[in-house]
């Protein structure tokens, strides 16, 4: 059920001329903007303009932000989005049937939110839950016919690993909300193209096998359709054995229906490394494969690239060592491979595919970064160049899931915001 609900908030729009033309056809080219936050999604149009979305510091709160870069890379506008009081965050961004819609947390209690915009970024609705919390990882997904899912935290008295699924329409209306146990570490949410969403999650507590008694830790895949229903659901068993730590930050669905869980595995020697698991429509897996860096690094982003190519990009969030730019075909073999240097707490968002390379979205400490590489991910900032790939196996068990997708009664309440109008951010140029 939706209530109605008066709030005192800011709405903020910002016309910013950008200090010079930047194309996004050709070239290696890269520049950030200071909005004094974090950076965590991005979003391509049709148009070929960009969203990006985070939050911005503000004195003593901190606005939800979301900048728009139109075709010619220019900054056009920013809306900032809090009350002048409290922690404000867009975290996610999603096009539902062509309405932008953007996931978060705001107001005294950091409650969970989703908000509707119109292709000038007005915005044309906003839900706050009652008592649900943020998933601070990947939470929202829409489709092109108008249906966003957006995940949430279950209040901590019921368990801290409750995860509620809440299916929106584009006009804000609230269709159902689902809960399910035991959601450790949040992969992603997908919209297939059958017209299903898919989540992917590690699941708290470990597989034990009764006859021999090896430990497994346990990720869910699961299907549901628009109706609230689990289409199916299977869940991949990962020797403890094997790994010290396994998780997934990215899914891909193939023009095939192939999958792609794309992310990262910590073996026996405490090295991190990159993780691919292709699979068929239903689950079953093709190959599972590790890439040594020797740099630390997990898979944070991934798109397919003209010819069909899975793009990986990676970074060593936590540590020293850098970002990684890489290509594989669907048969998981190395096309190329480009790493640079970069700060510990520096961490990629985002990447698309342009007509003759990529672009790449990152948080570089409070600053949203944006660059641009060939199509064999060279850069043009310093302390960059090739890096070498080597490829392992990992072994991964299909197995059956009993999770259970019940209904859950959640409420969200309207919220009708103020619109004011700040300064400028600075953007500054970063190659080299």
């Amino acid at each position: 059920m939706i209530f109605a609900e008066n709030a005192v908030m800011r709405f903020v729009i910002l016309f910013v001329i950008a200090a010079s033309c930047t194309h996004y056809s050709g070239g290696q080219k890269a520049f950030h903007f200071e909005n004094k936050g974090i950076t965590t999604d991005a979003l391509r149009l049709s148009d070929q303009s960009l969203l990006i979305c985070g939050e911005s510091s503000t004195g003593a709160s901190k606005e939800g932000v979301l900048l728009r870069l139109n075709a010619k890379g220019e900054a056009d506008q920013v809306i900032g989005l809090g009350d002048g009081q409290n922690a404000f965050r867009l975290e996610k961004l999603g096009l539902a049937a062509g309405q932008i819609v953007s996931s978060g947390y705001g107001f005294e209690d950091k409650a969970s939110m989703v908000a509707g915009f119109g292709n000038n970024l007005e915005l044309k609705w906003l839900l706050r839950a009652d008592s649900l919390m943020p998933f601070e990882e990947p939470a929202l997904c829409a489709d092109s016919k108008g249906n966003v899912v957006v995940l949430s935290k279950a209040p901590s008295a019921w368990s801290p690993y409750y995860g509620v699924f809440t299916l929106i329409n584009q006009e804000g209306k609230v269709m159902w909300n689902r809960k399910v146990d035991m959601i450790d570490v949040m992969s992603d949410i997908v919209a297939l193209r059958n017209g299903d969403f898919l989540t992917c999650f590690k699941q708290k507590g470990a597989y034990i096998d009764g006859g021999t008694h090896k430990k497994y830790y346990m990720i869910s895949v699961m299907r549901f359709t628009v109706q609230g229903e689990l289409a199916y659901q299977v869940k991949f068993l990962v020797d403890r054995e094997q790994f010290l730590d396994v998780d997934f930050n990215k899914v891909l669905e193939s023009s095939g229906g192939e999958l792609y869980f794309c992310g990262r595995s910590r073996n026996l020697a405490n090295r991190t490394d990159l993780l691919v698991v292709k699979t068929d429509k239903g689950g079953k897996i093709i190959w599972s494969k590790t890439y040594q860096t020797n740099q630390e690094q997990g898979i944070k982003a991934a798109t397919f690239d003209s010819k069909g190519n899975i793009v990986l990009v990676a970074d060593s969030y936590g540590h020293s060592g850098g970002m990684l730019r890489s290509a594989i075909d669907p048969s998981g073999n190395v096309l190329w491979a480009n790493f640079n240097k970069s700060t510990p707490y520096e961490q990629m968002r985002a990447v698309f595919t342009l007509k003759d390379g990529f672009q790449y979205i990152c948080d570089r400490t409070l600053n949203m970064g944006v660059y641009l590489s060939t199509g064999n991910g060279s850069v043009c900032f310093g302390g960059s160049g090739s890096a070498n790939l080597t490829v392992g196996s990992a072994e991964f068990i299909l197995s059956n899931n009993t999770n259970e997708f019940q209904e859950y009664n959640a409420g969200w309440k309207r919220v009708e915001p103020k619109i004011s109008r700040p300064g400028a951010w600075n953007r500054v140029d970063d190659c080299k």
